[in-house]
């Protein structure tokens, strides 16, 4: 589970020259938002909200390196 603190250190490690401009958001959403995108370029995975619903199996169909579009995917260490 990622937490504010956790998405923090993510910004300090990975992207330190918006770690200010990170920490000026008001919290909450805006960060989680900023964060989620950092927690996939530092671990790569795969991010979809809550109210999506799967209903097919697409992994076969992911490709090595990035997708962006309703759902976001990440290989580690991937714009």
């Amino acid at each position: 589970v990622w937490r504010d603190q956790n998405l923090t250190e993510c910004m300090r490690q990975e992207f330190p020259e918006f770690l200010n401009g990170f920490l000026a958001l008001p919290g909450g959403i805006e960060r989680s938002d900023i964060g989620r995108y950092c927690a996939l370029y530092q671990q790569g995975g795969i991010y979809a909200d809550l109210d999506y619903e799967v209903r097919t199996n697409f992994y076969a169909e992911l490709p090595g390196r990035i997708v962006f579009g309703r759902s976001t995917f990440a290989g580690p260490q991937q714009p």
